[in-house]
């Protein structure tokens, strides 16, 4: 007779296991009802598989979260400029997302204007004429980032 749950062979007649200590049932009898024992190996494998797995995701997603795409760290500092010293690293603008200009808030971004003290004789409505702050572009430099793009 062999343990069905170690494999281990099992004296005829005897009630527990010698090698491992399980109770043997009596109806298994002869080498064909044989179970090889299970590799300990196998499923620590799995579990380091799976945590290995596991780890690279991490790692991907870090990446990908702190600016690893486009538009993300540029190297800054360096040179005999010493904007930072060498460490220090400039990240895009994001309130002008990288353009160094914004909507102008005067004109709404359109660079035209409404001009109260003149009307058009035809419609009666008032003429328009160039924007001042942004000089009829319709764009600003970017407060944040003095139009540069970079913070």
């Amino acid at each position: 007779m062999f343990c069905s749950k170690c494999g281990g062979a099992v004296n005829e007649g005897a009630s527990f296991c010698n090698a491992c200590g399980a109770p043997v049932s009596s109806s298994v009898t002869g080498p064909q009802m044989a179970v090889a024992p299970q590799k300990k190996g196998a499923k620590k494998g799995i579990v380091i598989a799976a945590i290995a797995v596991f780890l690279v995701v991490v790692v991907i997603i870090v990446a990908v979260s702190s600016g690893g795409g486009s538009g993300g760290t540029v190297g800054g500092g360096g040179g005999s400029s010493g904007s930072g010293g060498g460490g220090s690293s400039k990240v895009q603008c994001s309130p002008c997302n990288g353009t160094g200009s914004a909507k102008c808030g005067t004109c709404g971004g359109t660079g035209k204007l409404n001009d109260v003290n003149s009307y058009d004789k035809n419609t009666g409505l008032p003429k328009q004429v160039s924007c001042r702050s942004c000089s009829g572009s319709g764009k600003i430099k970017c407060s944040y980032c003095s139009g540069t793009g970079w913070r």
